[in-house]
């Protein structure tokens, strides 16, 4: 694949809402400095890769788009990925970026494909799965039926990766904070 010159990536960004326009910016930032890695596809069979940059550590991996309704993530992602890919200097230690964890759920809102979306757009057809269905939400165990792929394209992701730093990027709707540690302190 060709590069894509870092001015056309981001006039692409400011318009990539669709999991198709993601999909498709990942591929152009991964054909310089870095790779994708393919971890599964979707339900519907859409493609889920993570890019990834440099190497060592420390090891950061950055989710996007984990919630169907939450664009903000995958334009962070995006925009870290173009910084990274467009500096001057490599990036320290390894960075894996998955900009949007449900792409069949981010489909579902035809907010994404307008060209100036409003709010008044995003609340008129908001669309979110049930709890259990975000991929984030459902870890297998003895009572569970097995994971979703996109929840074991993610653990596939953490098992590889064994990061350092792990980010979730979400929205928020009304305010809080999630923190989950690894560490007891």
């Amino acid at each position: 694949m060709t590069p894509i010159h870092p001015q056309h990536i981001t006039r692409a960004l400011q318009h990539a809402r669709t999991p198709e326009e993601t999909s498709a910016l990942l591929n152009a930032l991964a054909a310089s400095p870095g790779h994708l890695m393919t971890l599964g596809t979707t339900t519907a069979g859409r493609p889920l890769d993570a890019l990834v940059l440099g190497s060592g550590a420390p090891r950061t991996v950055v989710i996007g788009g984990a919630h169907a309704n939450e664009p903000a993530g995958t334009a962070a992602v995006l925009t870290l990925a173009l910084h990274l890919t467009d500096s001057p200097h490599h990036p320290t230690g390894t960075w894996y970026l998955m900009p949007c964890l449900d792409p069949d759920g981010a489909a579902r809102n035809p907010w994404r494909r307008l060209p100036s979306p409003t709010l008044a757009d995003y609340h008129a057809a908001f669309w979110r799965p049930a709890r259990a269905a975000h991929p984030e939400a459902l870890l297998p165990t003895d009572s569970e039926p097995a994971p979703l792929p996109e929840t074991a394209a993610l653990q596939r992701l953490l098992d590889t990766a064994r990061p350092h730093t792990l980010l979730t990027l979400h929205n928020s709707d009304t305010g809080g904070v999630f923190t989950i540690t690894t560490d007891p302190d």
